[in-house]
């Protein structure tokens, strides 16, 4: 009877995962599906620290040289990829976290944008590792 139990138990074991095999797996979101989740609060971030008044040199031209990085995937009609997105995750979203914790914001405006930000780069590591491995990226360039 333990035998049967066993083999029964493995048996149903081995038909969930024939089955999880079996379906139809979930595409990879596109850079442009991306892109259209994460510039929002992307844009807001870099829209309200640029408004912010009494920031240091270093701290404005951190947000200067993240500029160009967040306009190479959310500025219209630019053309997005994984190299842009993954330079965005890698540069200029760190960017951005480093400028609003050392701006004189509140500290709930602070956190606003940094909360913002860290939810954009969940997204983009989300995307980055759904890719598949022939997916061109800024390590293989």
């Amino acid at each position: 009877m333990k035998r049967f139990v066993i083999v029964a138990a493995c048996a149903a074991v081995l038909s969930f995962v024939l089955a999880a095999c079996s379906t139809t797996p979930q595409s990879a979101p596109t850079p442009a599906q991306v892109a259209a989740r994460v510039c929002p609060p992307v844009e807001v971030a870099i829209t309200s620290l640029q408004q912010v008044s009494g920031m240091s040199d270093a701290a404005l031209h951190a947000l200067a040289d993240a500029q160009p990085v967040v306009s190479a995937v959310c500025a219209a009609g630019s053309t997005v990829d994984a190299v842009n997105l993954q330079t965005l995750a890698s540069a200029g979203l760190p960017a951005i976290i480093t400028v609003a914790k050392a701006s004189q914001l509140s500290l709930q405006d602070q956190d606003r944008i940094v909360m913002g930000v860290t939810t954009a780069q969940i997204m983009l590591a989300a995307a980055i590792a759904a890719w598949p491995s022939d997916q061109p990226t800024a390590a293989a360039k």
